[in-house]
């Protein structure tokens, strides 16, 4: 239902319509929502959505669990042509791909819509992106990034709301660290320029988070760790917890930058057996750590017992 108040659901006129389409014609023709769609008019389809460009198509078939954050699975084959092979000039017959050209042309002004609409392009490059970094495409992960950037070219779109940070994580996940440091750099750059919210206590402790984590990707270790201990001491974390977790992370990538590579390993190894759950069950964002420990195990002569 469109609308939930407590344990009263609204089925509106506007859902029923959304229904009977669907019912009709699920079975032999495409049925699709704009990715601008609000969530609350999708009556209830998040798990039937697959997304082609900018459209999600609505399928018959339940689709895997999101765990990403970036709203569910993609077409890949149809998001590649559309974000990636696009056409020269227009075609007169049905062609998939985006003519996006506005976007880095110094000379282009944009209107309230235009940088309304950039984190829609944005949003589906890095879905592309996180998406084959989770299927082990970290070249093409690699490779949809940089058309990003020279497609939306930070200098010219970024804006307070730009996910410089998100860009720096997924160049950072695709074995990408000069890029990576790069948008963290942009990241940083932004968040420190936003005035501090004083009567928002959980939107101060979430910029401290990602500054923390900005500053992971720059290899600020020290700063860093300083900001995490200050959320632990904030949010009264007492077992192990998330930003306990994060802590150990900085640790072993500050040992890793000094070159103790031994000690780095057993830090990753404790991180992996913290989280307590088999590897191969862990969600795509622990793939880096998992990469860097068999990396330094096999550099190290090191089994998965640990023995030599």
């Amino acid at each position: 239902s469109t609308y939930n108040q407590g344990d009263q659901h609204l089925f509106t006129v506007s859902d029923q319509l959304s229904l009977d389409i669907i019912q009709s014609n699920i079975n032999t023709r495409p049925i699709y929502y704009s990715v601008t769609v609000p969530d609350n008019y999708r009556i209830g389809l998040d798990r039937n959505l697959v997304a082609e460009g900018l459209a999600l198509r609505v399928t018959p078939d339940l689709q895997v669990a999101d765990k990403s954050g970036f709203s569910g699975p993609i077409n890949e084959e149809r998001m590649q042509a559309y974000l990636l092979d696009p056409p020269k000039t227009p075609a007169s017959g049905p062609r998939r791909g985006m003519m996006l050209r506005t976007y880095n042309d110094p000379s282009a002004r944009y209107s309230y819509l235009d940088r309304q609409y950039a984190f829609n392009y944005l949003f589906a490059f890095m879905k592309y992106a996180d998406w084959t970094l989770a299927n082990n495409k970290p070249t093409e992960a690699d490779r949809a990034l940089d058309t990003l950037e020279r497609r939306l070219p930070p200098e010219l779109i970024a804006t307070d709301d730009y996910p410089a940070d998100i860009v720096a994580d997924l160049y950072q996940r695709a074995g990408n660290p000069v890029k990576a440091k790069k948008y963290a750099a942009l990241a940083l750059n932004i968040l420190l320029k936003e005035p501090q919210v004083q009567d928002n206590p959980n939107r101060a402790m979430q910029k401290k988070y990602r500054l923390a984590d900005i500053y992971v990707l720059n290899g600020n270790f020290s700063e860093a760790e300083r900001l995490f201990k200050e959320l632990r001491q904030e949010t009264g974390e007492k077992n192990f917890g998330p930003v306990a977790f994060k802590l150990m992370e900085v640790e072993a990538k500050r040992l890793d930058a000094k070159g103790d590579k031994r000690g780095a390993l057993s830090k990753y190894e404790e991180m992996l057996r913290a989280t307590g759950a088999p590897e191969d069950q862990l969600p795509p964002d622990f793939r880096p750590l998992i990469t860097r420990r068999n990396a330094l195990r096999k550099e190290l002569g090191v089994t998965d017992s640990g023995h030599r």
